[in-house]
């Protein structure tokens, strides 16, 4: 999943344009490594972790916001909520407010279930015809 939302042709990362929109995100995307780095300590020297660090430090963001994962308190990646404004592939200049609440499997924690409730009136017209 981290793959694909730190691909420059998400359309996050491709269609996000004012200032305040942009540092949302990518606060967002700091979140979900603290988040990573959490759930992962313990595999860090595991293949596929080497692996997908490997790949994934060749990706100018990810590389910026790990930096600062480092140093960013653990409390932003422990929390189950998220609040997240999303482009709507379907018109790019509109924005989809969500709230985001997430749920660990208990077999394996790196995967979990995220329940998205619309954050304001507009985003749940778009969903509800």
């Amino acid at each position: 999943m981290l793959e694909f939302t730190f691909n420059p042709d998400f359309i996050q990362n491709k269609y996000l344009s004012e200032k305040d929109e942009i540092e949302k995100w990518h606060r967002v995307l700091l979140e979900k490594l603290v988040r990573f780095r959490l759930i992962n300590r313990g595999r860090t020297s595991e293949k596929w972790y080497k692996e997908f660090m490997s790949t994934m430090m060749k990706n100018k963001l990810f590389a910026t916001l790990w930096q600062k994962a480092q140093m960013a308190s653990e409390e932003q990646g422990i929390a189950n909520y998220e609040h997240k404004i999303i482009v709507d592939a379907r018109d790019k200049t509109r924005r989809l407010n969500f709230h985001i609440l997430r749920s660990p499997l208990l077999q394996d924690v790196r995967f979990e279930m995220n329940y998205h409730i619309p954050g304001n009136v507009s985003t749940y017209h778009a969903f509800s015809r």
